[in-house]
């Protein structure tokens, strides 16, 4: 039996962990530089206020409406939700972890009529031990899993689908571009073909599936008839291309600070490779201007002599590359910096006329960033904390990061 637990509007739940005061009152989170709303609480959905609306377009609203509104604060999403999955772990065979704030499990070893009050001890269990509101879905399969956890959200927390008679039910209700596994294309498809609900889909038959819809969709309609056919994935894939990008908080122009911007992003991008275990072979850098000047996109790129995550060297190759793609006289908005053609951590044949950087070094950074916070030690060339803020994203409604800094941890005062 699998289950699909569903964090509630996660980074609203999150910023209302640490601000109790906002527990009834409609919440907002921004993307970043605080461009659209990418989290709603229940007031907010309530107000009609759409996923992805403009920030601007929404202001008005939001004050009349005495909205609280946050900036995105990644580092305590990120915190919180390994926490829940922690949680999670504890109480399955098996744990998939889907997304920032969606997991699935496997629950081994359970009679179907042990299968609600399990989903009610995961429930309680998450918002005891992190706070979280989750929503628990449970079924014979993944996919069907996934149907049961947008029942789940509309009810009590848990829904589960233990029956022909209730999948059946649910599937009536489920219109078929709300399947997991079907995308935009195929749902204009299948309505073309009168099929609009996932239970119209799944008495299709299998070789209509498989001729129109290849493989996936087939594995999809077998999903939905109760036939498990997508484990659960307890490795995670290895990465293709590991990519740090910003769109700066205003426009910049000046050479230097363009530089710090792109030496940051680099050692960003070398400390996720060392996290993952992995090396680069390829290195690529991007500028972008305002659409409006007419040439907006410089790109330059190379391949490395030999492969590494070392940050002081994907920093001095970066700053190479600039210099072939930076234009005086041009102001750019959004920079990157991309690992492509990425190997597994090994030993590999040095050359005659190469001699690899310690890797110790880049070992001591990260572990005295690991238990000292983010940016507790930083390379020169990435600028003081105090020019960051120039080329930084606008966050100006940001959270403190109550769980992974020292300096923003919740102060209690006793009388």
């Amino acid at each position: 039996m699998f289950a699909l637990i569903d964090c509630n509007n996660f980074y609203v739940s999150c910023e209302r962990l640490f601000r109790p005061d906002v527990e009834k009152r409609p919440v907002v989170v921004l993307s970043n530089n605080d461009g659209c709303i990418v989290s709603r609480s229940a007031e907010i959905k309530a107000l009609g206020i759409p996923m992805g609306m403009p920030f601007f377009e929404a202001k008005s609203q939001l004050v009349r409406n005495d909205a609280v509104v946050f900036s995105s604060n990644y580092a305590l999403y990120g915190d919180v939700s390994a926490r829940v999955m922690d949680t999670i772990a504890s109480l399955s065979t098996k744990i998939e972890v889907y997304s920032i704030d969606e997991a699935f499990a496997l629950l081994d070893g359970l009679s179907m009529s042990d299968w609600a009050s399990h989903g009610c001890l995961l429930r309680d269990a998450i918002h005891r031990h992190v706070g979280i509101p989750v929503s628990v879905g449970l079924a014979p399969t993944k996919t069907l899993a996934k149907i049961a956890a947008r029942f789940a959200k509309k009810g009590q927390g848990v829904f589960v689908l233990d029956s022909s008679h209730r999948i059946e039910a649910a599937l009536r209700r489920t219109d078929v571009g709300d399947v997991w596994g079907i995308g935009r294309r195929y749902r204009r498809k299948l309505r073309g073909y009168g099929v609009l609900t996932a239970l119209s889909f799944s008495q299709l038959d299998s070789e209509w599936v498989r001729k129109h819809m290849t493989i996936t969709g087939l594995l999809t309609h077998r999903e939905l008839n109760g036939m498990s056919c997508l484990p659960i994935e307890k490795t995670i894939p290895t990465r293709k291309s590991v990519v740090h990008s910003r769109t700066f908080g205003r426009k910049l122009k000046d050479p230097q600070m363009i530089l710090e911007a792109l030496s940051h992003f680099a050692a960003a991008v070398g400390e996720k490779l060392r996290r993952n275990h992995l090396h680069t072979c390829h290195l690529s850098v991007f500028l972008q201007s305002p659409k409006s000047m007419g040439v907006p996109f410089f790109r330059a790129e190379t391949r490395l002599s030999q492969p590494s995550s070392d940050s002081r060297e994907l920093i001095a190759i970066v700053h190479r590359l600039f210099g072939r793609i930076y234009r005086r006289g041009l102001v750019y908005r959004k920079a990157g910096v991309m690992a492509l053609d990425l190997r597994e951590e090994r030993p590999f044949q040095q050359s005659l006329f190469f001699t690899p950087p310690d890797r110790r070094v880049m070992a001591v950074m990260d572990r005295i960033n690991e238990q000292h916070g983010r940016r507790a030690i930083q390379l020169a060339s990435q600028g003081l904390p105090s020019q960051q803020q120039e080329w930084g994203m606008r966050q100006r409604m940001r959270s403190p990061q109550y769980t992974t800094r020292w300096s923003d941890l919740r102060r209690i005062h006793i009388d």
